[in-house]
């Protein structure tokens, strides 16, 4: 994440936060509850994306059943991580 994608995501989290505060009653919980319903689809891709850079790294060795293993799990990590974010 590129430190202009952190200021964007920050500034949406404050968004979300100053958005929620019900009459200026500044719950924290449901701020807080604000801001991670829009960091969290931010970081399940993150870390879904390191998962998909493994499933597609050139390791430098044979192909062989081990390492297409090893990429499946990549891959089904990588959409897990994804579908994570949708179970509720």
């Amino acid at each position: 994440m590129t430190e202009q994608e952190r200021e964007e995501l920050i500034e949406k989290m404050a968004d979300a936060m100053f958005a929620s505060d019900e009459n200026g009653t500044l719950r924290v919980d449901v701020m807080a509850r604000a801001a991670l319903a829009v960091a969290e689809p931010v970081i399940r891709e993150q870390c879904a994306k390191i998962a998909d850079r493994e499933a597609n790294a050139d390791t430098g060795f044979e192909t062989s059943d081990f390492l297409d293993g090893i990429a499946f799990g990549a891959r089904v990590t990588a959409a897990a991580i994804r579908e994570g974010g949708k179970d509720g």
